[in-house]
């Protein structure tokens, strides 16, 4: 495979050379950082014949590294020997070098996965500190689901379920609340690592068809947050949080890499258009469908 891409550090962390709006992911880049800052050769060899004997007239890689003392490295890494499992290499000194088989897994990475994926925090008491969901869509409608405590079985008690309430305002008898669980865990266990572009700003939005989002998902909540008191002091009080996700319209087939049907997904003041199978997403669109 063909990868091309070079990294540098930006503030505490790192970004793509030429992008400064795509943040690495800083274990990846220190791996990287860290396998061009000593690199080490098991052997020099004494007798060498043309480049192409060691594939070092078409590399297999080219690592290229800057200093901050102002000097720099070019690595180009030829075949790799099964003999002495070491690849052979050079570094423009006309000598030709064995270099540790486990060097290149330190760049074993394309563009796609070099980005710091944005993340999650679900709510500390989980599912029973949400105090509702709301769905909404371009046209103003939408529903929202809601805990209610009712009287248990034995009439002594109570147990909560959850109610579905539509845009007008009248709400239905049917439990939800297995339904809700599902939301609950595609919202909040979802996994982000498959993207469709980086940095969707505000403009980039309608071109993304996210601009109104066709779902538009609002989770409330309560959670204990440490908040400043007089002097030192501090005070944990319960504050509501929102969650917001955007969820868009079916991708055709051609624009992702599988027919598998899928979706683009953005965290509500993300920058990363996400792409998610729609089978990860069956409650909610289970919600949205009725």
């Amino acid at each position: 495979k063909t990868v091309s891409y070079g990294i540098r550090p930006y503030g505490s962390g790192y970004v793509l050379s030429d992008d400064d709006t795509f943040p690495v992911d800083p274990a990846i880049g220190d791996g990287i950082a860290s396998a061009v800052s000593s690199v080490t050769f098991s052997r020099r060899l004494t007798e060498t014949g043309e480049p192409a004997e060691y594939g070092l007239d078409e590399p297999t890689a080219v690592v290229a590294a800057s200093y901050a003392d102002g000097t720099s490295l070019t690595l180009s890494i030829g075949d790799f020997s099964p003999y002495t499992q070491a690849y052979y290499a050079e570094i423009g000194d006309g000598s030709v070098y064995l270099l540790d088989g486990g060097f290149l897994s330190a760049f074993d990475y394309t563009v796609k996965d070099l980005l710091l994926d944005e993340t999650v925090t679900p709510p500390k008491g989980g599912l029973a500190s949400v105090t509702s969901i709301a769905f909404r869509f371009p046209d103003g409608s939408g529903f929202d689901l809601a805990p209610a405590e009712i009287p248990d079985e034995e009439g002594d008690g109570t147990v909560t379920v959850w109610r579905r309430t539509s845009a007008d305002g009248v709400t239905d008898d049917a439990d939800r609340s297995e339904l809700v669980r599902k939301i609950y865990s595609e919202l909040f266990d979802v996994t982000l690592d498959d993207w469709l572009d980086h940095y969707v700003v505000e403009e980039k939005l309608a071109e993304a068809g996210m601009d109104p989002a066709p779902v538009t998902i609002t989770v409330r909540y309560t959670d204990a947050v440490v908040v400043s008191g007089e002097g030192t002091s501090t005070v944990t009080k319960n504050v509501e949080l929102v969650s917001g996700f955007l969820i868009g319209d079916r991708l055709p087939a051609e624009d992702v890499e599988t027919a598998s049907p899928k979706r683009p997904f953005m965290l509500e003041g993300g920058t990363v258009l996400y792409v998610l199978e729609e089978a990860d997403l069956s409650g909610i669109l289970s919600a949205v469908a009725e």
